[in-house]
Parts: structure tokens; sequence; C-alpha cells
């Protein structure tokens, strides 16, 4: 008689489950009832890793190599531009990427131009921007001339070209293939602490884009003797 009554107890607790079993099949979005329709949702998640190259390639300090031939002619008291220089870079960042240019010369007085004088003839003496003979004013803003004469000093953008649709930076004016003394596309160069946009693209680009740029100057009558040198830090990211 004991044993027939635990067996009956356990029987009663079946219904029960069931019934919990039912419930979840109701909440899970599925249907117990024939011809009835339930709605729900799935979320799906999943990663693609960022990936970005540039050539010539960032340093870890942030300068270019490859381009570290850039020279200017006679400067004393006429205009002079540089041969040019490009940087290449690419990323399948759906936002595109960006290089910002500012200047990576430190220390005192260092910040107060780009393009300053050792004051020696030949390599050897210390790069000083003290003085005003020493060194050559950058040009304010962008959009700027570089006459002779004018005492000042500047990069332009000249060319851009390859994927992921590439356009002039906001610190720079529209490209210029051949920029000269006369044409308004000079932008000054910032200190490392506030860098301004030099190209970007606007999207992922599998293979690269191109950003031609060069240096321009000129001295007063005056100008100091030495030689005349700058660090220009180019840092290529993403958007």
């Amino acid at each position: 008689m004991k044993q027939s009554k635990r067996m009956t107890k356990l029987l009663a607790f079946l219904p029960a489950a069931l019934v919990i079993g039912v419930t979840a099949i109701v909440a899970s979005g599925m249907s117990v009832v024939s011809g009835a329709t339930a709605a729900s949702t799935v979320g799906v998640t999943g990663n693609v890793s960022s990936s970005f190259s540039t050539s010539p390639g960032v340093t870890g300090g942030g300068g270019l190599t490859g381009c570290s031939d850039e020279t200017l002619g006679t400067f004393s008291n006429n205009f002079a531009p540089s041969n040019g220089c490009t940087i290449t870079f690419s990323s399948n960042n759906v936002n595109g990427a960006d290089v910002v240019f500012s200047n990576d010369t430190t220390g005192v007085g260092q910040s107060e131009a780009f393009f300053c004088s050792d004051g020696v003839d030949g390599v050897g003496g210390t790069r000083s921007c003290a003085t005003d003979l020493g060194r050559l004013d950058d040009a304010v803003g962008i959009g700027q001339t570089i006459l002779n004469g004018s005492d000042r000093f500047g990069l332009a953008l000249m060319s851009l070209s390859g994927d992921g649709t590439p356009t002039q930076g906001t610190g720079v004016s529209a490209a210029n293939a051949a920029p000269v003394a006369t044409d308004a596309v000079w932008s000054g160069i910032p200190v490392t602490a506030s860098p301004i946009q030099l190209c970007r693209s606007t999207g992922p680009n599998t293979t690269s884009t191109d950003c031609q740029f060069k240096f321009g100057g000129s001295g007063e009558l005056s100008q100091g003797a030495g030689d005349y040198t700058g660090t220009l830090r180019l840092t290529a990211g993403l958007l």
C-alpha cells in the first residue's frame, strides 16, 4: 500500500511538468496552435579587423621615410619650391583614412618656424629659429602666396589619385600640380600639438590613395647665411 501511494504522488506531478514545457515553447516564439503565427527577431554580430598601410612608411617617431631629399633651390630672396613628395596609404575602414601634418622639430624656439638655419654653411651647426634673419616665417593659415622676398614658407598639395575617393584635407587648398609663388595655395606648418589634415580617403580602398605635396619658400633680401632645415611630421590614421 505504501508503494502504491508513492507512485500516485509521482504521477500527480507530471501534468505540471508538461504545462511548464508548453509555456516555454510559446515564449520562444513557436506556435503550439495549428495555423497560428508568431514574430521573432534574431541578432547577428561579427567583426572584420581594421587594416592600414602607408608607403613611405610612417615611423614610430612620426617622421616620413623616403622623402628626406626634399630641397629648395636659391631661396635667399626669391621663391623656390621643392621637388615634391608622395605618401601612399590604404585602409579597409568604412569611413576611410587621413594624413595630418605638423612641425616635428622641438626645443626652445623651434616652434617659432618650420624652416630655420643652423648658422653655418655646411653641416654641423645648431638649428635655431630665434632670429628673423635665421628663419623663414610660416605662412599663416591656408591659401597663401609666397612672393619673392616675402620671408615665408609653406606646404602645397599637388595631386590626389587612387581609390577610396581621395579628397583634399581641411588644412590645405585644392590640389595644384605645379604651384608657383603667385598661386594662393600655400599652407603654414603647425606645431605638433595642432596638426592639420593634408589629405584623406572617404571610404575603403583596396589598392592605394596617393597624396603628393611639396614645400616652397622665399627669404628676404638680407637673409642670413647657413643651412636651413625643417622636419615634417606626417601621421596617418583611420577616420
